[in-house]
């Protein structure tokens, strides 16, 4: 440990009886007793060492969402996607040794802990850190997300009394060993990649807001995982074929990072429907359904399909007036010959698959793709958006199976002969059908 952070640590730990006799001389005069410990522990915070710094949460946003938890240390150097490093719960000190952390503490804990992992998919995080204190004493608390996504795991220390001192340890550690990972680094025609905000996670890829060197305002910044380099060869070859294409991102540099995963940088920078749809009004979306019609249209006019359109995939500018739309993540995408051609298996969101490719799943029968799956899946997908309830529906499959999805999909088109009518047409490749279809529905 170098030798002024371990001088810091003991400064520390020789004033703090003074200042917990001052605490609890404040506890009386405060409204509560926890606010006093508070107070305490935001003076001693001041000198917090190493990589981190605490906050309170009752002056900013939470990372547990709609739960507050009292304080959280955070890593100063830019981890993403969340960069806290520890959830702190802090109780009034009492004359009753095991007060601070009863049971209800203790499970209060655990619900801050599985808030902030619900946030993240399981590729970016899988555990965080949390302990309870009342400055006298201290206890830790791991939540661990189980391989498979089969709940969470609880890991509770042993009471410590050197409170200060095990805080230091905590503080003087590398953040991976409490769940906070650093970013990639990435550079562009040798200048470093500003990564800025963490924007979202798939089980491929993580996409991160950044500035790059010779780029005017943000791009984005596609971080593929490196066991799925080929997904990122395929969207980097897609996307040089469909360049100046409407409705298609542009790519605008590539590269691998220092972890060996591929990177691409794209523009522009939007919101997905899965983001926004909430902020979307309906006229907004009948001027961009027909640009994501053509956007389609326009990549299978060159024999490429799609094969992942959903809401997550279909991205928007909302801050701007006239905005353009756009077709996203072409990681899936494949080159169709003349004839119809069996291909290597489903790539995709089964929720948002075409009744044909379902069919063929259910079956066991070879798939091959068509641009018609892709036209239909946009319908499936712009359906969701204006169906609040039949999309939550749809995510709470679980693990869903082809044939099950089949029967729900026919059962959400029953009674609804104009979004039938739009389904039959996808099928029949109709795009103009389609098109108008769907600007009437939403205007």
């Amino acid at each position: 440990m170098p030798q002024k952070r371990l001088r810091r640590c003991e400064e520390q730990q020789e004033g703090v009886q003074e200042k917990q006799q001052l605490g609890q001389q404040q506890e009386g005069q405060q409204e509560g007793p926890e606010l006093g410990v508070q107070g305490l522990f935001s003076r001693l915070i001041q000198k917090s060492p190493g990589l981190f710094h605490v906050h309170d949460v009752h002056r900013t946003k939470s990372v547990c969402l709609d739960m507050k938890p009292d304080c959280v240390v955070s890593c100063t150097a830019h981890c993403m996607p969340i960069d806290t490093v520890l959830i702190l719960d802090l109780k009034g000190q009492s004359e009753s040794r095991k007060e601070y952390c009863r049971a209800s503490h203790i499970y209060q804990l655990a619900c801050y802990g599985v808030k902030l992992l619900e946030q993240l998919p399981a590729v970016c995080r899988s555990h965080v850190l949390l302990a309870v204190t009342d400055l006298r004493r201290i206890r830790f608390l791991r939540v661990t997300r189980k391989p498979g996504g089969d709940g969470y795991g609880y890991e509770l220390s042993e009471e410590m009394e050197e409170v200060i001192p095990a805080l230091c340890a905590v503080l003087l550690s590398e953040p991976s060993k409490y769940g906070a990972a650093y970013p990639p680094e990435l550079t562009h025609d040798g200048e470093q990649v500003q990564l800025e905000s963490f924007l979202g996670a798939g089980a491929t890829s993580s996409v991160y807001r950044c500035s790059a060197a010779g780029q005017v305002g943000h791009v984005v910044a596609k971080v593929v995982r490196p066991a799925f380099q080929e997904l990122a060869d395929i969207e980097k070859d897609v996307l040089e074929s469909l360049a100046g294409t409407p409705g298609v991102p542009a790519l605008v540099g590539k590269g691998v990072a220092t972890d060996s995963s591929p990177f691409l940088l794209l523009k522009p920078q939007g919101t997905t429907f899965a983001e926004g749809s909430s902020a979307l009004e309906l006229r907004r979306v009948a001027l961009g359904v027909g640009q994501l019609v053509d956007a389609l249209h326009a990549a299978h006019d060159k024999r490429i399909v799609h094969r992942d359109v959903r809401p997550d995939n279909i991205m928007v500018d909302v801050d701007v007036e006239d905005a353009t739309w756009y077709i996203i993540d072409w990681g899936c995408a494949v080159r169709i010959p003349m004839a119809p051609t069996p291909v290597s298996g489903f790539c995709g969101t089964i929720r948002y698959a075409s009744d044909r490719v379902l069919q063929l799943m259910a079956s066991g029968g070879l798939l091959d793709a068509s641009p018609a799956d892709d036209l239909q899946s946009l319908v499936k997908a712009l359906f969701v958006l204006s169906h609040p309830l039949e999309r939550m529906e749809l995510q709470a499959e679980g693990q869903p199976d082809a044939g099950g999805l089949l029967g729900v999909w026919r059962r959400f088109m029953q009674g609804r002969s104009m979004w039938s009518r739009l389904m039959d047409a996808a099928a029949r490749s109709d795009y103009d059908v389609v098109r108008t279809g769907l600007v009437e529905r939403f205007e």
